[in-house]
């Protein structure tokens, strides 16, 4: 953990979501260049994402590697969605810049898995902002961010365009992780894909009770 007197704005944001899921955004806060401290938080949130993984029974060496200046990369991001998100008087230019410098669109398994350390809490902060308004620019863009990151984006319901899934695909931990993660959440959205219906519907077997409602869809 990065002592506080000495952590940086990002770092500080980073401590937060792995630690207590408050966080904390500055109007001013630089958030260029490396960050030691943010990035020593990201590879421990990681290395628990790995511990997930092996929840599921999967070989530690099939893992795929962290990818640090991604996830520095989609904190940074998420850091100014949760900036747009608080303060309501951010221009609608600010939020539009937001999501024209978001991550690059991940190439493989190890990218996704990279940036979901800080995006797998895309969903809520979607919620928060359709909550606010269903026409903010902050919304458009979170369904932006969401279909170039299929597996952080699982229970923000249906986005605008189909998904690219191949880099899930080619990656049977990350693939199960996935379909898992539409389990969990319930996204029936995701069924749309034929592959993702077949693996949700094996998935829960005779276990209907466990999802009933997303059961009920893949059986369709």
């Amino acid at each position: 953990m990065v002592p506080p007197d000495t952590a940086s704005p990002l770092a500080e944001f980073a401590s937060g979501l792995s630690s207590t899921g408050k966080v904390l955004v500055r109007r001013e806060a630089d958030l260029r260049g490396s960050d030691p401290g943010a990035m020593l938080l990201l590879q421990e949130a990681f290395t628990a994402h790995l511990d997930d993984l092996a929840d599921l029974g999967t070989d530690q060496h099939q893992h795929p590697p962290f990818k640090p200046d991604v996830a520095l990369d989609a904190l940074r991001c998420l850091y100014r969605i949760c900036h747009g998100l608080v303060d309501r008087a951010l221009p609608a230019g600010d939020i539009e810049d937001i999501f024209s410098d978001m991550p690059p669109a991940p190439v493989d398994a190890g990218d996704m898995l990279s940036a979901d350390v800080a995006l797998r809490h895309l969903p809520t902060i979607h919620r928060w902002a359709k909550s606010l308004s269903a026409d903010d620019p902050l919304v458009l863009g979170l369904s932006a961010i969401g279909l170039r990151f299929p597996l952080s984006s699982v229970g923000m319901g249906p986005l605008p365009l189909p998904l690219d899934l191949a880099p899930l695909k080619r990656h049977p931990q990350i693939w199960r992780w996935y379909v898992d993660r539409v389990i969990e959440r319930q996204d029936e959205s995701r069924l749309t894909d034929p592959e993702v219906k077949a693996a949700v519907r094996d998935a829960l077997g005779a276990h209907h009770s466990l999802a009933q409602r997303l059961a009920l869809a893949a059986a369709a």
